[in-house]
């Protein structure tokens, strides 16, 4: 299968990237090294027309929030369950691949439940290269596409009636929304339902920010 990559290389800007291998913002392992070594030679990477996407490892004039932006605005919102669990890829629905020194998770946003996925980065594409559809949900986004509209940079499709309340995976389900919009959602989400039993009938409230 090939892989069509995208790289938003910030060396284009001017910005020197090569000694950007130990992140100031957070503790890494080697894990997390190898990882930075492969972010920091691209500053973002698009896959699947766009489906799956890297962050960019530092500012650039990507629509795209850092990896940094994304850290944070995890912690400030109580929505990280481990101390060095860096988010670093989304894939098609605001679902985010994170890492940490046991290996790669894919955290299924809406409830913030992890599966493992990979040892490491390079475990990791090897997935990518076997079943890229399946990671990043490429031809759920051509056949959007197709319905609706491009989706622009920095968006991703949000489902209007989430899937652990019964949404179904189909194209009208799904409306276009900013990614910082979609995490501010699924933290509030996981919120108001972290300590809530199965078939309990609860009023969501929709923070302000996402409306």
């Amino acid at each position: 299968m090939d892989i069509k990559l995208q790289s938003r290389s910030s060396q284009a800007l001017g910005i020197d990237i090569g000694d950007r291998v130990s992140p100031d913002w957070v503790d890494i392992s080697d894990n997390h090294e190898m990882l930075w070594h492969f972010l920091c030679g691209h500053n973002g990477v698009d896959l699947f027309d766009s489906a799956l996407v890297f962050l960019p490892s530092i500012q650039s004039l990507s629509a795209w929030p850092t990896l940094e932006d994304v850290y944070h605005q995890f912690k400030e919102l109580d929505f990280m369950q481990e101390e060095n669990l860096i988010p670093f890829a989304v894939d098609l629905f605001g679902f985010f691949y994170m890492i940490n020194a046991d290996g790669i998770y894919h955290m299924e946003t809406e409830d913030a439940r992890l599966e493992y996925v990979a040892e490491d980065i390079n475990s990791f594409l090897l997935k990518l290269v076997e079943n890229g559809d399946y990671w990043s949900g490429q031809s759920f986004l051509q056949s959007w596409e197709k319905q609706k509209k491009p989706l622009l940079a920095g968006e991703r499709l949000a489902a209007k009636t989430p899937f652990i309340f019964g949404g179904e995976f189909s194209v009208d389900n799904f409306y276009n929304q900013p990614l910082d919009k979609m995490i501010l959602w699924y933290a509030s989400l996981h919120e108001q339902l972290k300590n809530v039993e199965d078939g309990t009938v609860i009023q969501l409230q929709i923070p302000e920010e996402f409306s």
